[in-house]
């Protein structure tokens, strides 16, 4: 009886079986494959269900009584070799001494049977066509054009977003610096017209003297001798 076949009759782990057998020194290699015999059977039986004892060992004789079956042994069948198959001898090849031409055969030429006679080209159609594309009304022909148009298709590249904010900063500097420029130019111009005006030479004032005893003394005034003087100096009092 196999160690594992004993393990599953008495209900318990091959494990269990290997230690009561290390207990004994009786160690096998093959593990819960390995068969054991009538006396270890007995003895493990007895340690782990002695009631069972008679039951277990009238199956372990039952399995070493059966016959064992002898392996029918394998007849080889015959190889069979085919028959070697003959080999043409060479034939002898005999030059004659003058040369065989081959006779010159004659091929007749086509013989006309009957007349067929080939469709005319389409040249009338053609023309046809060609006048009726030309009587066509110039609004069918733009629709027919613009459907034979064919249509672009605006495709956007993929750019970089890392490159479009680069070029954006870059654009948004030299911005900044135009600018400034600007400003400077116009900050130098106000200081030229400043200092310009500041240079220019301020105008000469005449200065006129008058003479103060003129003023303070002025010139008696004659008395008129007319009756008109008289009248205008008595109007004027």
């Amino acid at each position: 009886m196999r160690l594992g076949q004993l393990a599953r009759k008495l209900s318990v782990r091959p494990s269990q079986i290997v230690d009561v057998l290390a207990k004994e020194q009786l160690y096998f290699d093959d593990g819960s494959n390995a068969k054991l015999s009538d006396e270890v059977v007995k003895k493990l039986v007895l340690h782990f269900a002695p009631e069972r004892l008679a039951e277990l060992m009238i199956a372990q004789t039952q399995e070493t009584e059966e016959p064992q079956n002898t392996p029918e042994p394998i007849i080889e069948a015959e190889k069979v070799e085919p028959d070697p198959e003959p080999v043409a001898a060479p034939k002898e090849v005999v030059a004659d001494s003058e040369t065989i031409r081959a006779p010159k055969v004659e091929l007749a030429g086509l013989k006309v049977l009957g007349k067929i006679d080939l469709p005319e080209p389409r040249k009338k159609e053609t023309a046809k066509a060609e006048a009726d594309g030309e009587n066509e009304p110039p609004r069918k022909r733009e629709q027919k054009d613009k459907r034979r148009k064919p249509i672009e298709r605006s495709e956007k590249k993929w750019r970089n977003p890392v490159a479009q904010q680069r070029e954006s900063e870059i654009r948004e500097r030299e911005e900044r610096r135009k600018q400034a420029l600007d400003e400077e130019k116009e900050r130098k111009r106000l200081h030229y017209l400043n200092k310009v005006k500041t240079t220019q030479p301020a105008k000469a004032i005449r200065i006129y003297e008058e003479d103060s005893e003129g003023a303070a003394n002025p010139l008696p005034q004659q008395k008129p001798r007319t009756w008109l003087g008289r009248f205008l100096r008595w109007l004027n009092t």
